[in-house]
């Protein structure tokens, strides 16, 4: 997929930022906004850095998965930037 980050911030739990342990270490949780086909969508993203590099306003590829009954639970990775893709 392809889409414009519009947000990102700490995914934030009891005043912590939500982090898990995953194979490559230590995860950092963030509720990210991308706009893809026209609309909007809030999901969450795990990084390896507690402050990543992503730039609002800017275009990324990215997967996406949906879980629950009610596709309530949406996850994105991979994120790419196309500007950086095409240095």
């Amino acid at each position: 997929m392809q889409g414009k980050l519009i947000s990102f911030e700490p995914k934030i739990y009891n005043g912590v930022q939500e982090t898990f342990a995953g194979s490559k270490g230590t995860l950092y949780k963030f509720n990210v906004t991308m706009e893809y086909d026209g609309k909007q969508e809030t999901g969450v993203y795990s990084s390896t850095k507690q402050s990543p590099s992503w730039k609002v306003g800017e275009e990324y590829t990215f997967e996406k998965s949906v879980g629950g009954q009610q596709g309530q639970f949406i996850n994105y990775k991979n994120m790419k930037s196309l500007d950086s893709q095409q240095s």
